[in-house]
């Protein structure tokens, strides 16, 4: 179940500064997704302080469990943690709108240049930034998980399962999703029968 918004919060946030946040992440950002993810952390957490930053790296885990666009997700999940159903309707607009807007103009005024070599050596001179923007929310989700041994060789294990033995990411996200829930299981249920 979503979480409610709270009267304090619907008071505090306004739809247009909802989707601003969302508009100006959209805009500024090259390289899809994850690339997004430390503009989010700094739009949503530093500056606008929607969500703690635990929250913020909690919502990221679990959009990215879901089908669909890592951003849009998160746009749906923060606006209506924050203003409920209207928040959330603001926040998908001002993330899906930039999109949009920029592919009409690919099609309409870019496409015949798409060739062109400065063009081409612009979009060489970024693809270095989006490899940063990539490896940036790793740094940042590591270190609010913590750089624990288990948390590390699970992380490593991952990379190895996807990259070397080319498993599905859907499936090691499940594995790792059930292995996860049963140990926490294991470990409530062996509390319970320690306790007198």
């Amino acid at each position: 179940m979503l979480p409610k918004a709270t009267q304090t919060t619907e008071k505090r946030v306004g739809l247009p500064a909802l989707f601003f946040s969302f508009l100006k992440t959209g805009t500024f950002t090259f390289g899809g997704g994850y690339a997004m993810l430390s503009l989010l952390q700094r739009e949503l957490v530093e500056r606008k302080r929607y969500l703690s930053e635990a929250d913020f790296w909690e919502t990221v885990t679990l959009v990215q469990s879901l089908p669909g666009v890592l951003v849009f997700n998160t746009a749906l999940y923060t606006g209506y943690k924050v203003r409920g159903l209207k928040g959330s309707l603001s926040a998908c607009a001002g993330a899906i709108l930039p999109s949009i807007v920029i592919i009409l103009l690919i099609a309409t005024v870019f496409a015949p240049y798409w060739q062109h070599p400065a063009l081409v050596r612009i979009f060489n001179g970024i693809r270095p930034c989006v490899v940063a923007l990539l490896f940036a929310p790793a740094i940042q989700m590591a270190r609010v998980t913590g750089l624990k041994i288990k948390n590390i060789l699970i992380a490593l294990a991952a990379i190895l399962c996807i990259t070397v033995l080319r498993f599905s990411p859907i499936w090691v996200l499940l594995a790792v999703g059930l292995g996860s829930g049963l140990t926490a299981y294991y470990r409530a249920h062996r509390n319970k029968s320690d306790t007198p």
